[in-house]
């Protein structure tokens, strides 16, 4: 299980969890003001990420997948949850990773 959470609520604690904001190298680039443009913001995301970044942040993405895989579950923390987020991306791209693994 990938959860996404809130950092306004919780700060990650635990191995299992991430901070994926802004501030980290998986981060939106932008803050969002409002709905609109967070749907832009995480389409855009999602476009450039398929594209770019999941081969730019490799070893950020690969840290992401071990803890996934040695704890079984990872907690991805932004600021936007529960509205829609980037993280969601992420999120799917770690799932779509763990289902394709030899063995899975």
């Amino acid at each position: 299980m990938i959860t996404i959470e809130n950092l306004a609520e919780k700060k990650p604690a635990e191995p299992w969890e991430v901070k994926v904001d802004k501030s980290t190298p998986l981060g939106a680039p932008t803050k969002v003001h409002s709905d609109y443009v967070r749907n832009l913001i995480c389409e855009d995301y999602d476009k450039l990420f398929h594209e770019e970044l999941k081969h730019r942040y490799k070893k950020a993405l690969k840290e992401l997948e071990d803890a996934y895989e040695r704890y079984g579950k990872l907690s991805l923390f932004c600021n936007c949850a529960p509205k829609r987020c980037h993280a969601e991306t992420i999120r799917s791209y770690l799932l779509d990773k763990s289902r394709t693994k030899p063995g899975a």
